[in-house]
């Protein structure tokens, strides 16, 4: 952003020069970079569990049924907190775990297949999700489609028995959340527009105290 004119008379003609002239428009700049925006997405999960810690290969346990949401951070491709609950099992995780792409398949000239996976460990449980997100569009963020997840491979265990999770995602509402960056660079104009406003503030004091002599 080019220096505003006003801002340019006023510190040639104060005698502050060219250096402070410079550094103020700097800070003006810095001030114009408002903080960019990224978003967290709140998802409920409802989900149908089994209990397969002694099921044999074509075992059929009953279903039960459960409840829990997350959180993911859209930029960073990360989970930030899980809950995960039923009347077997309470697992309340935060933190911030990466998701690991496996898999990108084209399905159209508009989309494709997504599979992402993250797997936690906290207090006596760990809870593993892979997720086929079966449609992505083209340069789109698959955490802003886990709608559409197609196939899932969600375990949880807590050392004793095993559950296999099949559900449904439904996003809830998208947190727009400041990044760091951003409000580095926005507190850096601050900063400085404050430093020289004081300085600017007692050259021209002390200009009218000599013009007094």
């Amino acid at each position: 952003m080019p220096c505003p004119e006003s801002e340019r008379v006023v510190y040639e003609t104060s005698g502050l020069g060219k250096d402070v002239m410079l550094k103020r428009c700097l800070a003006l700049f810095l001030l114009s970079a408002a903080p960019a925006f990224g978003a967290l997405i709140d998802y409920d999960y409802s989900f149908d569990y089994y209990d397969i810690s002694d099921c044999a290969t074509g075992c059929s346990p009953t279903a039960e049924s459960g409840q829990g949401s997350l959180t993911v951070d859209t930029d960073g491709l990360a989970l930030l907190n899980l809950n995960l609950f039923s009347d077997r099992f309470n697992m309340q995780w935060q933190g911030r775990q990466s998701f690991d792409t496996y898999d990108i398949w084209t399905l159209t000239e508009e989309g494709k297949l997504h599979s992402l996976g993250t797997e936690i460990d906290h207090s006596g449980y760990v809870a593993s999700l892979y997720l086929d997100l079966f449609f992505v569009p083209d340069d789109a963020n698959p955490m802003w489609h886990l709608e559409n997840v197609s196939e899932q491979h969600n375990t949880l265990s807590d050392g004793r028995s095993t559950w296999a999770l099949f559900g449904r995602f439904t996003e809830v509402s998208p947190i727009e959340v400041p990044e760091p960056a951003s409000w580095l660079l926005f507190l850096a104009g601050l900063i400085a527009v404050g430093g020289l406003g004081r300085r600017s503030g007692s050259l021209a004091l002390r200009q009218r105290l000599s013009g007094l002599r």
